[in-house]
């Protein structure tokens, strides 16, 4: 080999790696950036998160007050009887246990049983005539 072809071979293997250099330099910045990237949308996908933890907290916080001011109103309806509102009105009157012992039992429902016996008193006396 002359010493052109060798100059020329070794201007070319200092290109190539000049070249090869600049890929992996370029090579190292894609990989920078593209991790950037990666922490970015980790970073926003947790702030997404906690913005929806935040709103169940809130949510949570709404229907426990709900509950509590449902249970005082609860409370306060069992422990309070209920007055009149006007002093001269009575609350209703209930009905006695005999009376609806009488309304309940069934002979009386029939009717008195000289009712009946009148009827058939008079059934016999049209079969004699």
């Amino acid at each position: 080999m002359n010493t052109q072809e060798l100059e020329e071979l070794q201007r070319k293997k200092s290109q190539l790696q000049k070249t090869l250099r600049t890929l992996d330099e370029k090579e190292t910045d894609l990989d920078a950036r593209v991790k950037a990237l990666q922490e970015k949308m980790v970073s926003k996908d947790i702030k997404e998160l906690e913005g929806k933890i935040d709103a169940k907290h809130d949510a949570i916080s709404k229907l426990e007050s709900k509950i509590k001011g449902l249970e005082e109103s609860f409370k306060d309806m069992h422990e309070k009887p209920k007055e009149p509102v006007n002093a001269q009105e009575k609350p209703p009157e209930t009905k006695s246990t005999e009376e609806q012992v009488v309304v309940m039992n069934p002979q009386i429902a029939q009717g008195p049983p000289q009712k009946q016996s009148e009827s058939e008193d008079q059934k016999k006396k049209r079969r004699f005539f």
